[in-house]
């Protein structure tokens, strides 16, 4: 029996794939997230797109060297009109994804940028994928997911009773175009009656799921009808909040407005380039 005396046993664990994102993924209030228009507002727009994708991706048990993929959105650097996607495999199975962006970007609708997002996602995603030897197919459901929700995206919290329990709430936001989201709470009759609408509806920073959850239960009751939780804005640590946001329970309306639906087509075309990158 051979002896492992000498040698070397490299292991090296693998990650299942759980999140796709685009950088960058926040900035500051008021001011652009990236450097060029064309990369601020694919990032911005990618926000609410590639949650919904990332939604389905665990439970396709997709082998990865990491938990998520970044890939970053640049001007394109010449006059084509289409978008270009670099791939790069690296080694130890690693991969860089760019995707190139040309001026019109910045002018397209709403609907069109959200659907080129997913194209582009899509197209990296089959790259990397048929590298690793995922199953082709099984990327079909994410892409179908999102376009299925017309390439929004919304997250909701568990309900919460009033002191008197006539009244249930729940936090709800839905990610904007501008990679920010509308933040308000649902409200409800009693312990089990019917939804009876929304209130104001705030800009959030809160735009992906993980900032959600970990912002959800922060909210008091300042009255009966006045709900008010902290400021995204501010920093806030414990139940010290230097400033809040207030929400009249009695004071509601129908939300969210009826959605654009996705466009049946690619807005742009999209050329591919990869390249295995190797260590010297």
């Amino acid at each position: 029996m051979g002896s492992l005396r000498g040698r070397m046993v490299k292991y090296e664990p693998m990650a299942k794939l759980g999140y796709v994102w685009c950088w960058p993924s926040s900035g500051l209030q008021g001011q652009p997230w990236a450097e060029s228009p064309e990369e601020d507002s694919f990032a911005r727009t990618s926000r609410r797109v590639t949650e919904r994708y990332s939604e389905t991706l665990e439970d396709l048990a997709l082998e990865a060297r990491r938990w998520s993929q970044k890939i970053s959105p640049h001007a394109a650097e010449d006059a084509s009109d289409a978008a270009l996607v670099s791939v790069f495999h690296l080694p130890r199975r690693e991969h860089v994804v760019h995707a190139h962006l040309p001026s019109r970007v910045v002018h397209m609708a709403r609907q069109d940028r959200a659907r080129l997002v997913l194209d582009v996602v899509d197209v990296a995603m089959r790259r990397i994928g048929a590298r690793r030897g995922w199953d082709e197919e099984a990327l079909d459901r994410p892409r179908q997911h999102a376009l299925e929700h017309n390439l929004e995206f919304e997250m909701t919290g568990p309900w919460s009773s009033s002191a008197t329990g006539d009244r249930r709430i729940r936090l709800v936001a839905r990610v904007a175009d501008d990679g920010w989201s509308d933040l308000c709470f649902e409200v409800a009759d009693g312990a089990s009656g019917p939804s009876l609408g929304f209130t104001q509806t705030v800009r959030s920073p809160l735009n992906n799921v993980q900032s959600f959850r970990d912002g959800v239960k922060a909210f008091r009751w300042a009255d009966p009808v006045t709900v008010e939780r902290p400021s995204g804005w501010s920093t806030y640590s414990g139940t010290s909040w230097p400033s809040v946001e207030s929400f009249n329970i009695e004071d509601l309306r129908a939300w969210p407005a009826e959605r654009e639906p996705a466009p049946h087509q690619s807005p742009m075309e999209i050329d591919v380039r990869e390249e295995t990158v190797s260590l010297r």
